[in-house]
């Protein structure tokens, strides 16, 4: 074939090809969702269905008679309710409502997660109303044992991030947070409070606060204790070093039994449990905690076997022959015996300041004074008993309220406890800050 003959074929074949692509029907790229046609993605639309209520406000978000545009007066999308079982995608975003990249489930504009989001699932009741039994609207219910992330913002219950379980603005563990998991029934009369599926005779953060149950002050359940007495050092033990023997007696009928120690050289260190000895508290080079945990019915990692009764028994943690510790198991039965009283407001306090103490007695005999404040300016205050300047309480702000704590225990570990040297029962307790008193009053005790 000639070159001319040649250029000829090749510019009719590029024709014919440009013909046949110009014949073919065009196929836009695919776009997002838009119910009522108003070139605004469902997934940013205030009023997905231009019914005239908005999104936040609206019982069916993507079903209505649209107000306006291509579809007025005509009923677009669908006619479930959004607390209907059977609505799966509540805004029409495409995004199932437990699919973790749906982040907005009722298309209000608030995140699942944000604070003042108060109706997760838009179906008109507030995430904390005792009605609401499905606060994500995903169809099952909060108490579900199938319901893995009940406020729907991604992160499962037992997730240790996750700390507002149902959304409702309140942290798990704030004092006003009484139902962590949302599901109507009150944390103190509710079998598993923070709805991880773990009962709470089982869990040892029963309101996933990132706390343990032991050290957070968490009431215990009908028929349950939980017990500690703190081990008396001996010379051999460096200055910093605490132990602690704590027994918890589960609803359930079964128990457990674990010592804990901090701030100890590394080493193995052997637990006498009434003359015997029952195992090893190994603290591994680079480290200074470590415990030692029994269990009659044993399920974590390295827990031992609870087949004897320690309640009572003489403890003591060796190392070698040198004695660290020792002390006594706590005794069931003797509960702990608390006293609380409230500090006096100076005219130099802010009008909702407020302060309260706390002494306790553990069940083995051991004392403690713990000391509330709130709503005092931030900053540094000095805590005065006896007129002995004792500690400090530094006042922070957290979750909208300036707050401090200080505990008096027999073993400090915590910046916010101090040692318990002193009679702190009936003394006067004075907060002051640069000599100026704000609050005042007289520790509680035994009568």
């Amino acid at each position: 074939m000639s070159h001319s003959k040649l250029a000829i074929f090749r510019a009719t074949a590029t024709a014919a090809v440009l013909t046949l692509m110009l014949a073919m029907p065009i196929r836009s790229a695919p776009s997002a969702p838009d119910l009522d046609g108003d070139g605004i993605p469902n997934i940013v639309d205030p009023d997905i269905d231009n019914d005239g209520i908005p999104n936040a406000l609206d019982d069916n978000v993507d079903g209505g008679v649209a107000k306006s545009g291509p579809f007025a007066g005509k009923y677009i999308g669908d006619h479930l309710n959004n607390d209907n079982p059977a609505e799966k995608d509540i805004d029409g975003d495409s995004l199932a409502d437990d699919s973790l990249a749906e982040h907005d489930i009722d298309g209000d504009g608030k995140t699942n997660d944000d604070s003042i989001e108060l109706d997760i699932d838009g179906d008109g009741r507030a995430d904390d109303a005792a009605s609401e039994k499905d606060i994500d609207g995903d169809g099952r219910n909060d108490d579900d044992l199938n319901e893995d992330d009940i406020d729907g913002d991604g992160y499962d219950n037992d997730d240790p991030t996750e700390m507002d379980i149902d959304g409702d603005g309140r942290h798990n563990g704030e004092v006003d947070e009484i139902d962590t998991d949302g599901d109507g029934v009150n944390d103190d009369m509710d079998d598993d409070s923070d709805g991880d599926g773990v009962s709470n005779a089982d869990d040892d953060d029963d309101n996933n606060d990132g706390v343990e149950d032991d050290d957070d002050g968490s009431p215990d359940r009908p028929g349950e204790q939980k017990l500690t007495n703190q081990l008396a050092r001996t010379g051999a033990a460096p200055v910093n070093a605490t132990a602690k023997a704590q027994i918890h007696l589960r609803s359930t009928g079964s128990a457990k039994f674990e010592v804990e120690v901090e701030h100890f050289a590394p080493g193995s260190y052997d637990l006498i449990v009434g003359g015997i000895s029952r195992g090893t508290i190994v603290i591994e080079a680079g480290e200074s905690d470590g415990q030692i945990e029994f269990d009659t019915v044993p399920s974590g990692s390295g827990e031992i076997l609870l087949d004897f009764n320690p309640a009572g028994q003489t403890l003591s943690i060796l190392i070698g022959a040198i004695e660290h510790f020792n002390g006594q198991a706590p005794t069931p039965g003797a509960a702990e015996q608390s006293w609380e009283s409230s500090l006096a407001r100076s005219p130099a306090a802010p009008n909702n300041a407020e302060g309260k103490l706390k002494y306790s007695l553990s069940s083995g005999g051991s004392a403690s004074l713990t000391i509330e404040l709130q709503n005092l300016v931030a900053g540094v205050y000095d805590v005065k008993v006896a007129g002995v300047i004792r500690g400090q309480v530094t006042m922070v702000l957290h979750s909208n309220e300036v707050q401090g704590q200080l505990k008096f225990i027999p073993s400090p570990n915590d910046p916010d406890e101090a040692l318990l040297d002193f009679d702190a029962a009936h003394q006067p307790v004075v907060i002051e800050k640069n000599g100026v008193t704000y609050l005042s009053g007289i520790s509680p005790g035994p009568p």
